[in-house]
């Protein structure tokens, strides 16, 4: 299974039309590379709705016409406004209180609980590798709405 990951920011004025010339971009990169299975992870902005959606899928179609298009499913995955459980900060935020915070005795100053935190994290991830593999596996199952 092959996988790829990339990471675009978007001005806070850029228009529809411009993020689905980046997403059309993008996708023809990875089908390029023979990737066959896309999935977009768009965040909550407006410009991110089902008008991109549909500009992204036209304008894929439209170039399909002029070139041959190997096959691929495209879907664009949307997470809700705020969704803790699919960030995996979140949990890491979990852990770091719960192994630097958690059951220390109420005298400890502010300082000293810093410097708890400080030493926590000095020594690494507060998850391992496998635990942070089934973090990831959890939020990739997770009931995320699908398009």
């Amino acid at each position: 299974m092959q996988r790829g990951s990339t990471r675009v920011d978007f001005k806070k004025q850029s228009s529809t039309e411009t993020v689905v010339g980046v997403v059309v971009l993008t996708a023809l990169v990875y089908l390029q590379k023979g990737f066959r299975h896309l999935t977009f992870l768009p965040d909550n902005a407006k410009i991110h709705g089902k008008k991109m959606e549909a500009g992204v899928q036209q304008r894929l179609a439209d170039i399909a016409q002029q070139a041959a298009l190997p096959e691929y499913t495209l879907s664009f995955w949307h997470t809700p406004s705020y969704s803790p459980r699919l960030n995996p900060a979140e949990y890491l935020i979990h852990e770091v209180r719960r192994n630097g915070l958690y059951q220390v005795p109420c005298t400890l100053t502010l300082q000293e609980k810093v410097a708890r935190i400080r030493t926590q994290l000095a020594r690494g991830s507060p998850m391992n590798e496998q635990q942070m593999r089934n973090l990831l596996n959890f939020i990739a199952h997770s009931k995320v709405k699908r398009f």
